[in-house]
């Protein structure tokens, strides 16, 4: 017998979620993946001399957020002067950490509701 919660049947909630997915790349430096309607971003990427900001993938026209969406991310390191911001944009879907410092290293995970 079905369980019901305001007049729907739990299976069919439950089955409307969008489906899950396993770790997908985006490149070298990140992957993506969907779980319960939200998507999880994962960076894992080192700077070298250059402090110029770094495009890290691209997230599929349907993954995308309903808006631009602007994160702070940690620089590996006890000092919070390394640690900079990480743009999803709505319209390209590009993800990029913006001015990175030099030589430093940047792992972390940031997520969004899909619309």
């Amino acid at each position: 017998s079905d369980m019901f919660i305001k007049g729907k049947a739990l299976r069919d909630i439950f089955y409307s979620v969008p489906t899950d997915s396993t770790w997908i790349h985006l490149s070298s430096l990140a992957s993506y993946k969907v779980e319960f309607g939200r998507v999880t971003i994962r960076v894992s990427a080192t700077t070298g001399n250059s402090t110029t900001t770094v495009n890290v993938g691209t997230i599929p026209t349907n993954k995308r957020p309903s808006t631009d969406l602007m994160f702070n991310v940690p620089g590996w390191s006890i000092a919070t002067n390394l640690d900079r911001h990480c743009q999803v944009n709505k319209s390209d879907g590009n993800v990029i950490i913006l001015g990175p410092a030099a030589n430093t290293i940047y792992q972390f995970e940031i997520s969004y509701a899909l619309p």
